[in-house]
């Protein structure tokens, strides 16, 4: 593991850490009263988050603003080709790191999701219907590759 993963797992949990205390959320009573079908609910809603920043092309913008796009034509083809150029350092280096690697994007929308759902109570709406097209996305998944 490179040293600015570790860097960054610090940093969310100290993120985590701050949220909790000036919120003055008592994670263990939240765990011990949730039931299984909202815990399933959040866990699908973080599913389309992910896949929504992570795969889904109206999201692109948010990723391609993290690295350099450049195009190129083939001389002998005349083909179009793009090269994405990661940074090597600072705020977009961070940015890449966050969005490029699905690993972490579940994280941030997790966190994300859990905290809208017990600080907002208006968001339950918008987590169940990002669940349900989480729901469908999976089953899409699912019989695509079973048709392969």
């Amino acid at each position: 593991m490179h040293r600015r993963h570790i860097l960054l797992l610090l940093g969310y949990i100290f993120f985590l850490w701050v949220v909790s205390i000036s919120l003055n959320i008592n994670w263990y009573v939240i765990l011990r009263q949730m039931q299984v079908f909202e815990f399933f609910v959040l866990a699908i809603a973080t599913y389309r988050l992910t896949r929504l920043f992570v795969h889904d092309q109206i999201m692109e913008f948010v990723r391609e603003s993290f690295y350099e796009k450049r195009e190129t034509v083939d001389v002998e083809t005349g083909e179009v080709m793009i090269a994405y150029i990661v940074p090597t350092m600072g705020a977009r280096l961070l940015g890449y790191e966050l969005f490029a690697r699905e690993s972490y994007v579940v994280i941030w929308a997790a966190t994300f999701v859990t905290l809208a759902y017990i600080i907002f109570p208006v968001m339950t709406l918008f987590i169940l219907i990002f669940a349900i097209a989480g729901l469908v996305s999976l089953g899409q998944t699912l019989l695509e590759k079973a048709g392969q």
